[in-house]
């Protein structure tokens, strides 16, 4: 626990106040959100963008600023899916910025706009959602939802203004009431003059028959309207339905079935083979009605198709949907995943299958699963194409429950890669503009733990600190603090990853570099899975670990299979002995940062020494601490890739395996 205050006058420098010490300061008086009435985000029809208009804002003490308007792009709407993006300002430490950005969110038929990220790292305001509903081609201003009054996700600067303006929310509203009038009265104008005429016509003729015949007349009418009561007969798979009274026309039918009805099942009429479908539009799904089930329905003469009303049987609880429903790809074959719900109404689950677009209701496309499992393995597809799969879950009498679970799969021809052997060699990632060699070195269920075949840079793990009396003039030994946890965690451009950790953290030689992450493709970054890391803090007194994310670390002695005072994590599999543990550098290693030091092929642990020292592992395979902020010694970073990613079936010429893309 600790006191702090200021300003106060600095004598000799023993009063400095950092940046992070001032936007605390200023936090404690001006309140996040936008300034009153400014940062609207509008679109006036023409184009998939919309635009930011000059305004200022406040996150976390920090200043922001547009001067002009901004146009913020839209990706283009998907021709079957909805979607809702937002935009929102992001505040981050790492790239020291505050910036507008578009969050894209992902396509459904009721789209649910995507989550705000709000850590320690980065904050953002969100300033509006955006709806993309399918088949967009311009962003209109009703399609702009403004949040900047929602003090949860975004709100006004308090402290800093004296009222709000509802001037611009109320011309939304005002549009939005526009444009609902415009479609809805025009619609229902339509079907009042069509009506109107049909009136018109009836009228017309009852005008012209004698008062004597009307009645006939119009008890005609009633009983074309009146049902048709069919005979049923099962023969087969083919229900055969007659004794249609109307000849023309929508007729109201009623049948009594003679047996259950099975998917696949076929129905004619007098003779005729007849659609059946039911009021959404999709076909019958397997135990629809049972034998001795009472049926209406309507049947349109024109188009010769059977409009089932309801089901043959009284309407039951659906059941919870299916969750955590996923695909994972192989050769030539998807696998599928999910957790059924724990409620009494559920009776199973229905898997469809389709390509081009996800399947639209219970009937639309290949039927692949149907029971009460929690996997399947979908096989004999086609490599390369992409298989889009949606789940339903059902009740006991095969109700369906329709609230959106997909997932999607592209098979590819080659390995998984937890299907290889610890040892071998891929290529991941990109420094100094070249692939990583990486090696398999642990397997853990579906976690692939790879380490850089050799060193790829020297830098030091933490830059001098304070003066030559401070604990960490010979670098910071706590990594959770240290500079090149944050370097191999960042994906900033060059000169932008470092962000101070504490009150004397210092940037080292590399703080100019971008971070390693920036030399990742989007699907490199996408198959990174970040993972919980026991790291030691020997500092405290006594000394304790701390767990910390990362999806790139440096290992630890325990990882590489060494005696430690600290336990850090578990032994890789793939480090046995001294022979194992020895690595030479990379040609670019050695060019771009020689080695400054009499013994070459030293790398760096984390596990920490004594005193401002860490572990290096020498040429020999054995282990040394040194000072951290020695640049002479080398990084073999770690980091872990989902076993479902799929390698091309058979090495390069360097002898490794490549990641198939998608």
């Amino acid at each position: 626990m600790a006191e702090s205050s200021g300003f106060f006058a600095d004598v000799s420098g023993d009063r400095e106040y950092t940046s992070d010490w001032l936007a605390k300061y200023i936090s404690s008086i001006v309140g996040n959100g936008t300034y009153d009435g400014e940062l609207g985000v509008t679109a006036d029809g023409s184009a998939m963008s919309v635009t930011l208009p000059s305004g200022r804002a406040w996150i976390n003490g920090y200043y922001y600023c547009n001067d002009g308007n901004l146009t913020l792009a839209i990706d283009n709407a998907d021709g079957v899916f909805n979607r809702k993006d937002i935009a929102v300002l992001r505040w981050d430490v790492n790239a020291r910025s505050i910036a507008a950005q578009v969050i894209k969110g992902a396509q459904a038929s009721t789209a649910v706009a995507p989550s705000i990220t709000r850590t320690a790292e980065q904050y953002d305001l969100k300033l509006a959602e955006i709806s993309v509903p399918a088949g967009t081609t311009a962003i209109t201003q009703s399609m702009i939802t403004d949040c900047r009054l929602d003090k949860l996700v975004c709100g006004i600067v308090t402290g800093a203004v004296t009222q709000v303006d509802t001037a611009t929310f109320y011309n939304q509203i005002q549009a939005d009431l526009a444009e609902f009038k415009g479609t809805n009265e025009a619609e229902f104008t339509t079907w009042k003059n069509a009506k109107y005429t049909e009136f018109q016509s009836w009228l017309s003729t009852m005008q012209n028959i004698p008062p004597a015949d009307a009645a006939a007349y119009l008890q005609g009418q009633i009983n074309s309207r009146a049902y048709s009561k069919l005979d049923c007969k099962k023969t087969g798979t083919v229900y055969a339905l007659s004794g249609l009274t109307v000849a023309s026309g929508l007729v109201p039918c009623v049948f009594k079935a003679d047996a259950d009805y099975n998917f696949g099942d076929t129905f004619t009429m007098d003779g005729d083979v007849i659609a059946t479908v039911l009021p959404d539009g999709s076909g019958l799904e397997d135990g629809f009605f049972k034998a001795r089930t009472v049926l209406t329905g309507v049947y349109d003469t024109d188009s010769k198709t059977l409009n089932f009303r309801s089901g043959g049987s009284d309407y039951d609880t659906l059941p919870a949907q299916v969750e955590n429903f996923y695909a994972t790809r192989d050769n030539a074959k998807v696998t599928l995943s999910w957790t059924n719900p724990g409620d009494t109404n559920f009776a199973g689950v229905l898997i469809l299958r389709k390509t081009g677009g996800y399947p639209q209701r219970p009937s639309d496309g290949d039927r692949v699963y149907s029971g009460t499992g929690t996997t399947y393995e979908d096989a004999g597809l086609t490599n390369g194409t992409q298989y889009y799969y949606r789940a339903y879950a059902y009740n006991s009498k095969k109700q369906y429950q329709t609230l959106y679970c997909a997932a999607t799969g592209t098979p590819l021809e080659g390995y998984r890669l937890d299907s290889m052997p610890v040892g071998i060699k891929i290529k991941f990632g990109s420094i100094f503009g070249k692939k990583i060699i990486q090696r398999v070195t642990n397997l853990d269920g579906s976690d692939v733990t790879l380490i850089a075949d050799k060193i790829i840079v020297r830098y030091a793990i933490d830059a001098s600190e304070g003066n030559s009396g401070s604990v960490g003039y010979r670098g910071n030994n706590r990594y959770s603090q240290s500079n090149i946890h944050q370097w191999l965690n960042s994906g900033a451009g060059a000169g932008e990853w470092y962000t101070a950790q504490h009150s004397e953290d210092a940037p080292p030689s590399y703080s100019s570099a971008a971070g390693f992450l920036n030399g990742f493709t989007n699907n490199e970054k996408e198959l990174l899975k970040a993972k919980s890391i026991v790291a030691v803090n020997s500092r405290a007194s006594p000394a304790v670990t701390e767990t910390l994310n990362a999806r790139v670390w440096l290992p630890s002695k325990t990882e590489l299979g060494l005696t430690s005072g600290y336990t850090e994590g578990t032994k890789f599999a793939g480090f046995s002995d001294n022979n194992s543990r020895k690595a030479t550098s990379t040609a670019d290693a050695d060019a771009q940062t020689p080695d400054k030091s009499t013994m070459q092929h030293c790398y760096w642990s984390r596990t920490p020494g004594s005193t401002s020292r860490t572990y290096v592992i020498l040429p020999d395979g054995t282990s040394l601490y040194s000072y951290t902020a020695d640049n002479s010694y080398g990084i073999r970073p770690c980091c872990c890739l989902s076993g479902s990613a799929m390698l091309h079936p058979e090495p390069d010429s360097d002898g490794c395996y490549i990641l198939e893309e998608g």
